[in-house]
């Protein structure tokens, strides 16, 4: 049996037991690990159909637990999904008794993951039935546009069964010549070669280019939970370096038997070197080898400043640096120094402390601060500092607990009370009310991020309209969150995702959602030279046919490009093309 992850390993105590995405994860392991039955009793508890349904599916490729659904009597609920699953299985007696007209199945392509809509065309190719006629009936020109809900890899295996027949109009008839004249055996590779990328972060760090990705995860070790860096091409998938905290028993930051030990954490990106805390002050990570930069502790905060770094102390010392020294260091009067922020142009920090914010030029010259009492309007108060972020050059927001003084008072989540810098001066501009413990800007984006205590994201707000919730943000709820340059990274119970999607993993996408700014990073995946050759032969096929697709559609006066997962990075004007 492989070493216990920690994070998988935390079920059998019971510690995050009550996480259903945790327990999920946990149940639909197929390896022995020691927290697959109590996982397994905590899904089968909560009842969730939704959670068996994805159990089911998942157990069409896992020997062990799809004992484990016939021994409990799972199935999917949905009679799409299930004739999907019998399929899958294999048992096409029982499929053909509650689908013989294929009607089912039909609805199961618009109801399963393209990884199992992958899955599903294969077992239909072993089961002698027609994908595109199954899912759409005999309408010839339905099933063509069938194809552009399918990733482009499942698209080539799927034209085959149209023969000579084409849609109407050169263009369309294009796409299906390319598609057709495709090697499915190369798009097969290529589907299974899409790298992987890396999960199961206690945290992650963007590069300031949103190129590379830098993430601290811990193994099990002589009964400790040891920490690891390593940074990986977020394009290729493949590890830049890898560093391993050097064991040692007399470490300060060793923990008990048992439970994870003090390693490197608040990690950003400084040039090539990725900066981190740990027990011995604050170190500069590359090419799998530590240079120690301050040898104290006890920092609190640190955040990316142009090529280098800020860090922050809780007595108020502020160092700035760069990836291989110090170069200056300032110290603030007060106490309880809990928190920095960079403004994104690099000349102004701010600093929150328990009773006051203060902002300091990009050298760490004090420019003015203000207390809690100048921050907040005067309906408010019992107001308390908890986190800053500019989102701006000149834009500070920041995250206030406080009631309102009403009778009796109201104790509000959290607000937000925007700020605006002008010459030195701090100006307030309005307030929001929302929830959270602390606010970060997703860089690039245009938004920013409110976590929970534990620094997973419970909002995101877009300081032009902090009323209303950005549109397809909702897939950062409950996640860690890195961002740089508008890319997004998110770590939710223990998957990746990066928007906008890097190249080779477009493949995984129906072509429908590949849209126009996709085409770009497609062309710049391939000459880049990202992934193996049946990935590049894939990409550039996907960047032909969305090419053929727009053109199409832009001579028709109609778009018809669907918003995707990507627009995550639409805060507005910031997106990136």
């Amino acid at each position: 049996m492989a070493d216990p992850d920690p994070q998988l390993w935390s079920l059998v105590s019971g510690s995050v037991l009550d996480d259903p995405a945790r327990a999920e994860e946990a149940a639909g392991r197929d390896d022995g690990h020691p927290a697959v039955e109590p996982a397994r009793r905590r899904v089968l508890a909560a009842g969730d159909p939704a959670a068996v349904e994805r159990l089911c599916l998942l157990a069409t490729e896992r020997p062990g637990l799809a004992a484990w659904c016939d021994e409990h009597a799972l199935r999917p609920q949905r009679d799409t999904v299930y004739a999907a699953y019998l399929l899958l299985r294999g048992d096409l007696p029982r499929y053909e008794a509650l689908d013989p007209a294929g009607h089912l199945l039909r609805g199961a392509f618009a109801d399963v993951s393209p990884a199992v809509r992958r899955r599903l065309i294969a077992a239909m190719s072993a089961a002698h039935l027609d994908a595109a006629t199954v899912a759409t009936g005999p309408d010839r020109a339905a099933a063509a546009r069938l194809l552009w809900e399918m990733p482009v890899t499942e698209a080539v295996a799927a034209v085959r069964s149209f023969g000579d027949w084409r849609p109407p109009g050169p263009a369309a008839a294009a796409v299906f010549d390319r598609l057709a004249a495709a090697d499915p055996d190369v798009m097969a590779r290529a589907a299974a070669e899409v790298p992987a990328l890396p999960a199961g972060f206690a945290e992650l760090a963007l590069s300031g280019d949103g190129t590379r990705l830098a993430g601290l995860q811990y193994g099990p070790r002589k009964g400790v939970f040891e920490p690891a860096i390593t940074e990986w091409d977020i394009d290729t998938g493949r590890a830049l370096s890898h560093y391993a905290v050097p064991y040692d028993p007399d470490d300060p930051g060793r923990a008990r038997p048992g439970r994870r030990r003090d390693g490197p954490r608040l990690l950003v990106h400084a040039g090539d070197t990725i900066i981190a805390v740990d027990p011995h002050g604050i170190g500069g990570y590359a090419g799998g080898h530590r240079r120690t930069l301050d040898p104290r502790g006890d920092y609190r905060s640190v955040a990316r400043l142009g090529d280098g770094f800020a860090a922050l102390r809780s007595d108020g010392l502020v160092v700035l640096g760069t990836a291989t020294r110090i170069t200056a260091r300032h110290r603030q009067r007060g106490g309880h120094f809990v928190r920095l922020a960079a403004a994104p142009d690099g000349a102004h920090l701010a600093i929150l402390a328990h009773e006051q914010l203060i902002v300091l030029d990009g050298h760490g010259r004090e420019v003015q601060h203000r207390g809690p009492a100048d921050l907040a309007p005067p309906e408010l108060v019992g107001v308390g500092l908890m986190g800053v972020a500019f989102h701006a050059a000149d834009g500070l927001a920041v995250l206030l607990s406080a009631a309102t003084r009403e009778r009796p008072p109201e104790r509000l989540p959290a607000v937000i009370v925007w700020l605006r810098l002008t010459a030195g001066r701090l100006h307030r501009e309005g307030v929001s009310r929302h929830r959270g413990m602390d606010i970060d800007v997703l860089d690039g984006t245009g938004l920013l991020a409110l976590h929970s205590r534990n620094r997973r994201v419970v909002g995101v707000v877009d300081p032009r309209r902090p009323a209303a919730p950005p549109p397809h943000a909702e897939h950062l709820a409950g996640a860690r969150v890195t961002a740089a340059a508008g890319r997004v990274a998110a770590d939710r119970a223990g998957a990746l995702t990066v928007r906008p999607t890097p190249g080779p993993h477009l493949l995984n996408r129906p072509m429908r959602d590949v849209g126009p700014g996709d085409v770009t990073r497609l062309a710049a995946a391939v000459t880049a030279g990202a992934g193996t050759p049946a990935v590049r032969a894939a990409m550039a096929l996907l960047h032909a046919c969305t090419l053929a697709r727009l053109d199409t559609e832009i001579s028709l006066g109609d778009l018809g490009v669907r918003p995707g997962d990507e627009d995550i990075a639409l805060g507005g004007a910031h997106a990136p093309a």
